[in-house]
């Protein structure tokens, strides 16, 4: 048994490790607004125009419908597709949110979209709103680092802006 008394403290050291890393909440980690490098025509570097990807990049939303869509004093709604899992997270303006998606081609569907379950004074309302979206999302288009997801008649129901960490 002599040997095995490193194990405990190690348990607890791993866990320790484990549960600081998921202390770190979204907007400690959110992205600066900063495009990739462009030249006077807006190219960027290579002669390609600038296009996000739609999987892996942080989409800052700014638009829910015909709302513009402000978190100044707050923290902004977003989400990210994870392409590995095929799992979508994000921020609806007051809870987390995590989901699943499926794509193919400029097709792109969303389910089992769930949050954290807080109540805040403010937010609720934009949150609501940009879940009722997600459910409603048939097609998706990117023009150079703007994301539009759009309903099977082809409304526009939100519109992101692509953020890059420094």
């Amino acid at each position: 048994m002599t040997s095995c008394r490193w194990i405990r403290p190690m348990l607890y050291a791993c866990a320790l490790a484990f549960a600081a890393g998921c202390t770190q909440r979204p907007s400690d980690a959110s992205p600066k607004s900063a495009a990739p490098a462009t030249d006077d025509a807006g190219l960027a570097e290579g002669g390609e125009s600038p296009a996000a990807e739609l999987e892996n990049t942080y989409w800052k939303l700014v638009r829910l419908g015909a709302t513009l869509v402000s978190a100044e004093g707050e923290r902004e709604p977003y989400l990210v597709l994870h392409s590995r899992e095929k799992r979508v997270a994000g921020y609806g303006g007051c809870n987390r949110m995590l989901g699943a998606y499926e794509l193919s081609g400029d097709r792109l569907t969303f389910s089992q979209i769930a949050g954290t379950m807080m109540a805040c004074a403010e937010g609720m309302e934009h949150e609501r709103a940009f879940h009722d979206a997600l459910e409603k999302v048939s097609r998706w288009r990117i023009e150079g680092e703007t994301l539009e997801l759009l309903d099977a008649s082809g409304v526009s129901l939100a519109l992101f802006e692509s953020r890059y960490l420094q």
